[in-house]
C-alpha cells in the first residue's frame, strides 16, 4: 500500500496512462479517500455486520489481490474504471484494521501491547521494505522517452499480487477468538419478589 500511495502512483499514472502530473496527483487523491472510509468502515463491518475479524481481512486481501491482479494484466486503464481502481486500493488495503482486534484477542493479556507493537513494526517495515524494493526493480528497466516501461510497473504489480497472496494465506491460517460476552446481571432493586 505505502509503496504505491506513497512512491510509484503518480509516475504509473503519468508513464502508463499518460496523465498530467497534475491529473496524476488528483488521482491519487482518490486512493488516500479510500483508506479513510475503509480505516473507518472496516471495524466496524468486522464486528457488528459480518461479525468476523478474520473474514473481513480474508475477505478484502482477496479483492485487493485481484486488483492487483487486474493492474498487471492490463496497466493502461482509462477514465472511471481508473477512478475505481484508485479509490479501491486505499478502501481494501485498509482491511487489515481488524488485525489489531484479531491480535489482541489471540494472545495473553500480559503481552497485548508487545504483540500490537509487533504487528506496528512490521506494517512499517514492509512498507519501507516494498519502496526500496520496488526502487530497485523499477531501476532495472531503461527508460523510454523518460518513461518507465509499463512492462516495469507490471513486474512491480506481479510482486504486489504475490505478496497480497501470500498475506491470504498467511491471515487464513490465523485463529479468531472472541472473548465471552460481557452478560452483567440484572440490576437489584425494586422489582425483585
Amino acid at each position: 500500500m505505502t509503496m504505491m500511495q506513497g512512491l510509484w502512483a503518480v509516475p504509473y499514472l503519468m508513464d502508463v496512462n499518460r496523465l498530467s502530473q497534475q491529473e496524476a496527483a488528483n488521482m491519487l487523491t482518490l486512493w488516500a479517500v479510500g483508506l479513510i472510509v475503509g480505516c473507518t468502515l472496516w471495524g466496524y463491518v468486522a464486528d457488528r455486520v459480518l461479525k468476523t475479524r478474520r473474514g473481513v481481512i480474508c475477505s478484502g486481501a482477496v479483492i485487493y489481490a485481484m486488483l492487483w491482479l487486474l493492474l498487471a494484466v492490463k496497466p493502461e486503464l482509462s477514465g472511471n474504471v481508473l477512478h475505481l481502481v484508485m479509490f479501491s486500493g486505499g478502501f481494501l488495503a485498509s482491511t487489515w484494521i481488524p488485525a489489531y482486534a484479531l491480535l489482541k484477542d489471540s494472545v495473553p493479556s500480559a503481552v497485548v501491547a508487545t504483540a500490537m507493537g509487533m504487528l506496528n513494526l512490521f506494517f512499517w517495515f514492509g512498507g519501507a521494505f516494498y519502496q526500496q524494493m520496488s526502487g530497485l526493480l523499477l531501476g532495472a528497466f531503461q527508460k523510454q522517452a523518460g518513461h518507465i516501461p509499463s512492462v516495469g510497473y507490471q513486474t512491480l504489480f506481479w510482486l504486489s499480487f504475490a505478496s497480497v497472496a501470500l498475506s491470504v494465506i498467511l491471515a487464513g491460517c490465523s485463529r479468531e477468538q472472541r472473548p465471552p460476552a460481557l452478560n452483567p446481571a440484572p440490576p437489584r432493586g425494586l422489582l425483585e419478589t
